[in-house]
Formats: C-alpha cells, sequence, structure tokens
C-alpha cells in the first residue's frame, strides 16, 4: 500500500496548496511534485511502483482540479469522489507491482524514538500521515464524511489481513459491526474537523 499512501499525502498536502493560493494551476503541480519527492525520500522507483505513482500523480491533479470546480460551483461535489474511487480500486488491484517504503523514510522510522512510532511499519506510517492530512486538510465535508468511513473500514480490514498472514490468528472480520462503528466514526469526524476549520478562521 506504499503507493497509496503517497497519493493520499500529495492530495492532502496539494489540497492544503489550493486553500491558501488562488491560482488552480499552482495545487495541480504540488500534486506531481509531491509524489515525486515522496518516491525519493521512499526508495519507490522499481519499474512497477513508476506505474503506480504515474496513476497517483494524475489522480492528485484530477482530484485538486475537480476539488476546486466543485467548491466554486457548489456543484458535482462527487466527481472528485470518484477520481479518488478509481484510483483507489486501481492502486488496490496493482498492488502487487509496490515495493515496500525504504530509503530514508525507512531509516528515519527505525531510528527514531518517540514512542509508538518506532514500531510502526513505514508502509503503516505513511498511510497514517496521508490519511490524517488529507482529512484535516480537504473542506469538503462529502468528501470528509466519505473518507472518514473508508480510513476506519479499511484500517480494521488491513489489521485482520495482517493478523491472518503473519500471525496466524484466527480472528473473525465483523463485517455489520465494522460497518456500524466506520458509519459513527464519520459522523463523529465530520463536525470535529468542521470545528478545527472554525479554530483557524479565529486564529
Amino acid at each position: 500500500m506504499s503507493t497509496l499512501a503517497v497519493m493520499l499525502i500529495a492530495m492532502g498536502i496539494a489540497d492544503g496548496v489550493r486553500r491558501l493560493t488562488r491560482p488552480v494551476w499552482v495545487p495541480a503541480v504540488v500534486a506531481p511534485t509531491v509524489v515525486v519527492v515522496c518516491a525519493a525520500l521512499s526508495g519507490l522507483w522499481h519499474r512497477g511502483d513508476l506505474a503506480l505513482l504515474t496513476i497517483a500523480a494524475a489522480a492528485g491533479v484530477g482530484w485538486v482540479l475537480l476539488g476546486a470546480r466543485a467548491e466554486r460551483s457548489g456543484d458535482h461535489e462527487g466527481a472528485p469522489l470518484a477520481v479518488f474511487g478509481l484510483a483507489l480500486a486501481a492502486l488496490i488491484l496493482l498492488n502487487g507491482w509496490a515495493s515496500d517504503v525504504g530509503g530514508l523514510v525507512q531509516r528515519w522510522s527505525a531510528w527514531v524514538e518517540i514512542a509508538g512510532i518506532g514500531d510502526v511499519s513505514p508502509n503503516r506510517l505513511l498511510m497514517i500521515v496521508g490519511a490524517v492530512l488529507l482529512q484535516l486538510v480537504t473542506g469538503n465535508q462529502l468528501v470528509r464524511l466519505v473518507l472518514g468511513f473508508f480510513f476506519f473500514f479499511f484500517h480494521r480490514f488491513f489489521y485482520w489481513v495482517l493478523a491472518r498472514a503473519l500471525l496466524g490468528e484466527a480472528l473473525s472480520f465483523e463485517l455489520q459491526q465494522t460497518m456500524v462503528m466506520a458509519i459513527l466514526n464519520a459522523v463523529v469526524a465530520v463536525p470535529l474537523y468542521h470545528i478545527l476549520d472554525k479554530l483557524k478562521v479565529m486564529e
């Protein structure tokens, strides 16, 4: 999931730049630039990585351009979500091409002595950064609702897969319970992020 994490980070940073600058082309350039920088820091330069990173960069550009259009017109809010969904599906289906996170990110995560970070795998660390960044920065409440649901569900499912594959634990995946918890997580997250937006304005 390394290239998926890179895409989330690129979208989050580009979205933040879009809210700070007026020209739309600036965040459209920032998105693929962040993909390149993250790939360099993470050692993602194998042939399969390059193909997936191209998808991530293109999705980042589409995300910011369509998001800007949706905010200006108050319409077509589903368009950036469609881009996100298609890119997400492509990166997951082609995940076999992706390498694990290495390079400076891997060395830093192993070296750092901050409680809780040194024990997190580089892949998961990038995923956490991307998920939090994208939800914090985007101002689209519908996007926040969907992402809040998706990231909770994905985290629980990913943990279940790792527990069975790596630890051999026969855990059961409670789909209905996970869906309910993911919905509640999304519903609670949206007003919390709205409060954070208000605090930004007050500052």
